[in-house]
């Protein structure tokens, strides 16, 4: 049953917050950001209003329950965050202003900018895997997931699973298959080096580079999102004992021991570890390290940002 909550968790609401062209500096160079920053997370609150926080302070993104922010993202100190408003809808917001993407029940997983578009990715009212520029449309799987988009020197990377039901990739619109019946939930690309995240055939968390995957559990897990830094892998979900964790390389970390905790995003600055997700007791948390913060009791924070 665990297992099936959280499955149902990542196809509603997929975190994407590994949709970022640069999260490190913005300009994929892999330096860190050398000012203040600010912790910038993305869910919905304890009546499923679609959210964001900066540090423990909500913006409200709407006056009724229903919607959801799945991903965020953020420039200069705008905040964009992409997710589905309350009547179902795919759309993205900047600041507090509502775009709709796709006029029927779909969602956007994912979303970047780049060079001043902004990019989501998601499924529309059709079920097809897609992404959009600005609010275009284009289709790159029938009955397809595009949970996480990533922009780097304007190549679009998108993962996901595939209308087979298999973990991929694609760069534009052409696929790169991972694994049968597994799933993609994070894409983040360094040094021209492709890396996703996810769960394998065979249920287990694990994170690919390239095409070749690494095992970071033996059984049930679920890697839901990934960062590089300085050229190693972060992931971050749970393992196979239901603990909310991280790993560096294959070394996990685990963050909280609750029935039903899980990891949904993670992000890297300057060394330190930056992961949203729910600690297993109820409440939507942040860590800094293993350092952790509840901003919400029954809430939901799926993407994580830091920046200035």
């Amino acid at each position: 049953m665990r297992y099936l909550n959280l499955l149902i968790i990542f196809i509603c609401y997929v975190s994407s917050c590994a949709s970022i062209q640069d999260r490190n500096s913005q300009t994929n160079s892999g330096l860190p950001i050398k000012n203040s920053i600010n912790i910038y997370i993305g869910g919905y609150d304890n009546n499923g209003v679609p959210a964001f926080w900066v540090g423990t302070n909500i913006t409200k993104l709407s006056a009724v329950s229903g919607g959801v922010v799945n991903s965020i993202y953020v420039v200069n100190g705008t905040v964009y965050s992409a997710g589905r408003n309350s009547i179902g809808y795919a759309c993205y917001w900047i600041g507090t202003n509502e775009t709709i993407l796709n006029n029927g029940l779909s969602k956007a997983a994912s979303i970047c900018v780049y060079n001043g578009s902004i990019y989501t990715a998601g499924i529309d009212s059709n079920t097809n895997a897609c992404y959009w520029v600005g609010s275009n449309e284009t289709k790159i799987s029938t009955q397809g997931r595009a949970n996480s988009i990533f922009v780097d020197n304007g190549t679009i990377y998108i993962a996901g699973i595939d209308s087979n039901s298999n973990a991929c990739y694609w760069i534009g619109t052409n696929e790169i298959k991972l694994t049968t019946k597994g799933w993609a939930s994070s894409i983040f690309v360094y040094d021209n080096i492709i890396y996703t995240s996810g769960q394998n055939s065979y249920t287990n968390a694990c994170y690919w580079v390239g095409t070749n995957e690494y095992d970071l559990t033996s059984s049930i897990g679920w890697a839901s999102s990934i960062f590089v830094y300085n050229g190693v892998a972060y992931t971050a979900g749970f393992d196979s004992s239901t603990n909310a964790c991280y790993w560096i390389a294959s070394s996990k970390k685990v963050l909280s021991t609750g029935t039903g905790g899980s990891i949904y995003s993670i992000f890297v600055n300057d060394g330190t570890i930056y992961t949203v997700g729910n600690n297993g007791n109820g409440f939507t948390s942040f860590w800094i390290g293993t350092n952790e913060t509840k901003i919400c009791l029954n809430g939901l924070a799926n993407s994580v940002f830091v920046a200035p």
